[in-house]
């Protein structure tokens, strides 16, 4: 049991996943994750779907598709209401509709950048990416000739993972302006 949990650990050290899925008898899995540092066990979800030879691949995979449905809804409900209560407490730490993000984006403050339907909406950008605005004007006021105009449902993930944000799409829980919003690290003001 050593080594394996050895080895997960060393799996998950080189490729940091989010969840790590667990099979097998309660007693082994139960003595693996013992095995496993807190760092790793954190990550663990056991999965209560057979032991030794008796896993049903599409058993398997419908109940790990369940757990990331889950995680998926879960995220954007932590994402709606801290959006909702940072818009309605007026601090500063969220924003909505494309000039706020791109402003966010532009200073490198956004936290979790949630989409919704930008439609085709489009933002301009300078030779960089990390230069995005809504518009040309913008762009220029800043000092930065625009040089491509793009689809704002390409650019603003772009620009929001080039500074290690968070993404989460929406559904009906909130519809921002523009169809996007962003919950911020640092209030812009």
């Amino acid at each position: 049991m050593r080594a394996v949990a050895d080895r997960l650990t060393a799996v998950v050290d080189d490729s940091s996943p989010e969840v790590v899925f667990v099979v097998g008898e309660v007693r082994s899995r139960s003595d693996l994750i013992a095995e496993l540092p807190e760092r790793v066990a954190d990550r663990v979800v056991q999965l209560h779907v057979g032991a030794r030879h008796s896993v049903d691949e599409d058993q398997l995979r419908h109940t790990i598709d369940q757990e990331f449905a889950m995680r998926r809804v879960a995220a954007i409900d932590e994402a709606a209401q801290r959006f909702r209560a940072e818009i309605s407490r007026g601090s500063g730490l969220a924003t909505e509709g494309l000039p706020g993000v791109c402003a966010a984006l532009r200073a490198g403050a956004v936290e979790t950048l949630i989409i919704g339907d930008i439609g085709d909406a489009t933002v301009v950008a300078g030779d960089d990416l990390s230069s995005v605005a809504p518009n040309a004007d913008v762009l220029s006021e800043l000092g930065t000739a625009p040089t491509q105009v793009l689809r704002a449902d390409e650019a603003l993930p772009m620009a929001a993972v080039a500074i290690d944000a968070a993404l989460v799409r929406t559904d009906e829980r909130i519809s921002p302006a523009d169809g996007v919003a962003a919950i911020l690290r640092y209030s812009l003001r």
